[in-house]
């Protein structure tokens, strides 16, 4: 019975009915607590169902009672992959590919890590060396081809995709990486006709989710522009994305002093530099804020995550609030027109931190950023409260204006990494 229940408990697994191969795998271990295999798999369900923490002890667990089984040590690295302990995913991968160097399943799994980590080169030497095992194998092809897009050699990646989709049409996985090979080449109509596919053959896809998301916002040339910096970016090393945004700082600061110290030059410089403060800006914001406005089309407003449509909550937010004191304020006079003016600057200001909330990879580097953003906002209301009961000072602005300024590093330091500590 054991066996029959376990080749019922792996056809559950690849029909991703988690819940229900939870529920029979544990059938299992109630007559065997001692089956390896069972262990393995039922942590491969309790991965797909988000419960990390139980899945590393089942791993574990199999790993014990089976150390030289590689299966083993690929449902551990899954695990860790979803506690977001990628170093750790990667030295259990590698157990798995000792103990069994020619499954490209394993592979496929190390070059995924590997492009999580943003190493894009290890990612596409892993891919490569499954596809030495197995040239047609549909995982290896689809992660070589996406790094392949982010290494910025569409063509290439296209080739694969087509050869990959022409040997299994149905793969929805390759339906929305062709999708996002598209994009890249600025395509976005066509892109959204495969990331529609993706989602028509698996409805749960979220890559395909989020790739449909972006694409009906690259139909505006504007957010084309800041996606395109973006892919480019994502080509980027962690070290060399951090020099591109000191390098663009450093490069701000040199104009304003250098169209201070020019006045003949200021006409030019300015708007160069007011140019330039929006489109940092958008950089930010620039997601979040054409989901806004995709929250006007009845299939945006469907196709959106729910921690989209809370980010969008918090922009709406500033955008209704600083009206509303910009008019306050030129109906007063005084210094409280003047208070209740630098508040709705303010209020615009805080679409940065709401926006970068959302963009933090892990809950604790999001909860520091939520508590960074409460602080701003505390800031404000203390400042324009202080202001309008004619306290001289300005001491909370100027705490402001520094915690702000604070939070583009502190805010692209916590959004830029990927993985949480151990």
């Amino acid at each position: 019975m054991s066996g029959g229940q376990k080749a019922y408990s792996l056809l559950l697994l690849n029909q991703k009915r988690f819940r229900e191969a939870e529920e029979s795998l544990r059938q299992v271990l109630a007559q065997d607590p001692q089956d390896a295999l069972a262990h393995a798999l039922l942590s491969s369900a309790l991965s797909g169902q988000d419960k990390y923490v139980e899945a590393l002890s089942e791993a574990q667990q199999a790993i014990r009672l089976a150390p030289n089984v590689a299966h083993s040590h690929y449902t551990l690295a899954l695990a860790l992959i979803g506690a977001k302990r990628l170093d750790e995913a990667v030295r259990a991968t590698q157990e798995a590919l000792r103990l069994d160097p020619v499954d490209p399943e394993y592979y496929y799994l190390l070059s995924l890590i590997h492009l999580q980590k943003a190493d894009l080169l290890r990612a596409l030497d892993a891919a490569e060396q499954g596809l030495r095992h197995d040239p047609q194998h549909e995982g290896c092809n689809n992660t070589r081809a996406m790094v392949l897009i982010r290494l910025g050699r569409e063509k290439e990646a296209g080739k694969t995709l087509a050869s990959t989709l022409a040997r299994n049409p149905e793969n929805a996985m390759t339906h929305a990486n062709q999708g996002m090979a598209l994009l890249q080449a600025a395509q976005p109509e066509q892109a959204m006709q495969h990331f529609r596919e993706a989602l028509r053959l698996d409805p749960n896809l979220k890559w395909a989710r989020r790739g449909i998301i972006v694409a009906m916002k690259a139909r505006n040339p504007i957010y084309m522009i800041i996606l395109n910096y973006i892919f480019w970016m994502s080509r980027l090393k962690p070290a060399q994305q951090w020099m591109v945004v000191v390098g663009l700082f450093f490069l701000g600061q040199f104009t304003l002093r250098t169209a201070r110290s020019n006045p003949e030059l200021a006409p030019v410089l300015y708007p160069f530099l007011a140019l330039y403060m929006i489109f940092a800006m958008m950089t930010w914001i620039a997601d979040d804020l054409f989901n806004l406005v995709l929250r006007l089309d009845r299939f945006g407003r469907q196709v959106l995550f729910r921690e989209q449509i809370v980010a969008t909550n918090g922009l709406a937010v500033c955008l209704l609030v600083a009206p509303l004191l910009a008019g306050a304020g030129l109906l007063s006079s005084g210094d409280q027109r003047e208070a209740l003016l630098i508040a709705a600057a303010q209020s615009l200001a805080m679409l940065m931190p709401v926006a970068g909330v959302f963009k933090a990879k892990t809950s604790e580097d999001r909860g520091i950023l939520i508590l960074y953003a409460a602080g701003l906002v505390v800031l404000i209301l203390v400042d324009l409260l202080l202001a309008l009961s004619g306290q001289q000072g300005r001491q909370a602005l100027g705490m402001f204006v520094l915690g702000w300024v604070g939070y583009t590093w502190i805010g692209n330091y916590l959004i830029g990494r990927r993985q949480s500590p151990d």
